[in-house]
């Protein structure tokens, strides 16, 4: 027969009740150490160019031009942000000489650096930097 603590536990019993305290200790501290994402800002990206970005919520809206204040091209962005995925449609305006258009997927590395996994309509940015 198993030897039972006053509080009626048995050692085993006790030790998994340890364990699973300090399990979900942990791993509520690593929920809570999460960082909450702010994108809005001023981005340079690898493209030569510069992106505002302004993020409402689970939404991301942006205007993207190339370094010449836009001449070879400028488009909008409206997406959504689901974790660290975000996920739109971009396209060109007239202020450039590109017209394209299409979808894009980002994975968000850090708070400071975006990175293009998927792209429609040839869309030229792989890589973004916030600036400070």
């Amino acid at each position: 027969m198993k030897q039972k603590s006053r509080f009626g536990f048995t050692a085993f019993s006790g030790i998994r009740l340890v364990l699973f305290f300090l399990a979900a200790f942990v791993l509520g501290a690593a929920a809570v150490s999460e960082e909450p994402l702010d994108l809005t800002g001023k981005w340079k990206c690898d493209a030569g160019g510069t992106y505002y970005i302004r993020h409402a919520g689970s939404e991301i809206y942006w205007l993207g031009q190339s370094d010449d204040d836009g001449a070879a091209w400028s488009h909008i962005f409206l997406g959504t942000l689901k974790g660290r995925t975000l996920t739109g449609k971009w396209a060109d305006v007239p202020k450039g000489g590109a017209m394209g258009a299409g979808r894009l997927t980002l994975k968000i590395e850090s708070p400071k650096s975006i990175k293009v996994t998927q792209q429609t309509g040839d869309f030229l940015t792989t890589q973004l930097e916030k600036q400070d």
